[in-house]
C-alpha cells in the first residue's frame, strides 16, 4: 500500500476524494488504470482457458499411456512383482496429480472471485463479504479453541477405556429367516463386537479423529 493510501486509512480521511481537484486527477488517470485492470483480467481469462484445455487433454494422454504401457508392461503372469511395482507407481503419480489439480482449481476460482472487484456492482458485494469475514474471525478462533479443547479432553479420557473401567457392550439381535424347503424358521444370532483399541470403533484413540468427532458435534 502506498504512503498516500496509508495516510488516508490511518486518518480515516476518505473525504479527500470529495475534493474536485482529486476527482479531476482520478478521472485523468482512469483510462490508464482501466487498461491495466482489463489487461490483467484478460491475461487471467487466457490462462484459465489454457488450464481447462490441458485438463481435457491430460486424461487423453493418460489413456494413450495406458495403451502404450499395455504393450510395454511386463506380463503379470510371468513377472507379477515387477508388474505390481510399476502399476503402483503410476497409480500413485496419478493420484497426486488429481490432488494438486483440485487444489489448483480452487485457487483459480478464488482468483476469479477477487478479479470481480474490478467491477462496481460485484466489487461492492465482495467488499461486504470480506468485512463480514473479518468480523467473524474472532468467533472462528474461539470455536477452534473450543473444539481442540474438547477433542483433547475426550482423547485423554477415552484413549484407554480400561483405565476408567469402561467396557462398551455391543448390541445383539436375532434373525429368523424361513427355510424355503421346510418353511421352518432358521434362527441366527448376530452380536456386535466393539474394539475400543481401534479408531474405527473408538475415535478417541486417535487425537485427530477425536478432534474431528467433536467438530461434528458442533454441527449437530
Amino acid at each position: 500500500m502506498s504512503p498516500f493510501l496509508r495516510m488516508i486509512r490511518a486518518d480515516n480521511g476518505a473525504e479527500i476524494y470529495d475534493n474536485p481537484s482529486m476527482a479531476a486527477v482520478i478521472d485523468f488517470k482512469w483510462n490508464a488504470a482501466r487498461n491495466h485492470f482489463l489487461r490483467h483480467a484478460l491475461i487471467y481469462v487466457v490462462f484459465a482457458l489454457l488450464f481447462a484445455i490441458l485438463n481435457v487433454i491430460f486424461p487423453l494422454v493418460i489413456n494413450s499411456l495406458d495403451i502404450y504401457f499395455g504393450t510395454k508392461f511386463p506380463d503379470p503372469d510371468e513377472e507379477p512383482e515387477k508388474f505390481q511395482e510399476q502399476f503402483v507407481q503410476i497409480t500413485r503419480d496419478y493420484r497426486l496429480f488429481i490432488i494438486f489439480n483440485s487444489f489448483a482449481v480452487l485457487v483459480m476460482w478464488l482468483e476469479l472471485f477477487l478479479l470481480l472487484r474490478y467491477f462496481e456492482r460485484s466489487g461492492a458485494y465482495i467488499y461486504i463479504l470480506v468485512n463480514i469475514f473479518k468480523q467473524i474471525i474472532p468467533f472462528l478462533i474461539f470455536i477452534l479453541v473450543v473444539v481442540l479443547g474438547f477433542g483433547h479432553a475426550m482423547f485423554v479420557l477415552l484413549n484407554d477405556t480400561a483405565n476408567i473401567d469402561i467396557k462398551p457392550d455391543g448390541s445383539s439381535f436375532t434373525i429368523t429367516p424361513t427355510n424355503s424347503d421346510s418353511d421352518q424358521p432358521l434362527p441366527y444370532n448376530v452380536e456386535q463386537f466393539i474394539n475400543v483399541d481401534s479408531k474405527s470403533d473408538n475415535f478417541y484413540t486417535n487425537f485427530i479423529k477425536s478432534v474431528e468427532s467433536v467438530f461434528f458435534w458442533t454441527g449437530g
